[in-house]
């Protein structure tokens, strides 16, 4: 094998050798992954965009095995972090997102009859062999908020102090309708 993360193989083979993936990489490596940071980030002008995006770093592991000592389920471990350029929805502005997961995953093929065994998914795979990075890629996909927004107000007021005023983060929240019972109540 010359790079586990990217060779296509069986996962049987990976799972008898009990092989361990350390994942280190950029998000540029994930066309998939890729393509979707761009286009989100294509709605920003030109000089807004952040300035490297695709080095950002990608790490993790995949442990393969099996699940019980009859070796019937390959089982597979992931965990992956990322930080991943994205748009707030709050502030509209870039930042960068940080995005992990972890899986406990089945792994099998179409033809595959397994059973959902505690704390494991199943993932059925396409073909026989599989590459381990495409799996890795939908992971993160699939890790990816539909809304991304700063972790906190406080780095929204920072990264956008221009347009956004704090102190209108830390007022309390107008209720335009909280007194509407009140004035039905008048009327009748």
């Amino acid at each position: 094998m010359g790079d586990p993360l990217r060779d296509r193989c069986l996962p049987r083979v990976l799972a008898e050798n009990q092989q361990v993936i350390e994942i280190s990489d950029e998000i540029g490596a994930f066309t998939r992954l890729a393509e979707l940071v761009e286009g989100d980030l294509s709605a920003l002008e030109s000089g807004e965009l952040p300035a490297n995006w695709r080095e950002c770093a990608v790490g993790g592991t995949m442990s393969f095995g099996f699940v019980d000592a009859a070796e019937d389920a390959v089982a597979l471990d992931l965990s992956v972090t990322a930080a991943i350029a994205s748009i707030c929805q709050r502030c509209l502005q870039a930042f960068e997102m940080p995005v992990a997961t972890r899986l406990q995953l089945l792994l099998g093929g179409p033809d595959d009859c397994l059973t959902a065994r505690d704390g494991y998914e199943i993932w059925e795979l396409a073909e026989e062999e599989f590459s381990p990075l495409e799996l890795v890629e939908e992971a993160l996909i699939m890790a990816l908020p539909l809304a991304p927004v700063h972790d906190n107000t406080n780095d929204l007021v920072e990264s956008n102090s221009t347009q956004v005023d704090a102190k209108r983060v830390d007022k309390e929240i107008t209720r335009p309708f909280a007194s509407l019972r009140t004035l039905m109540d008048d009327e009748k």
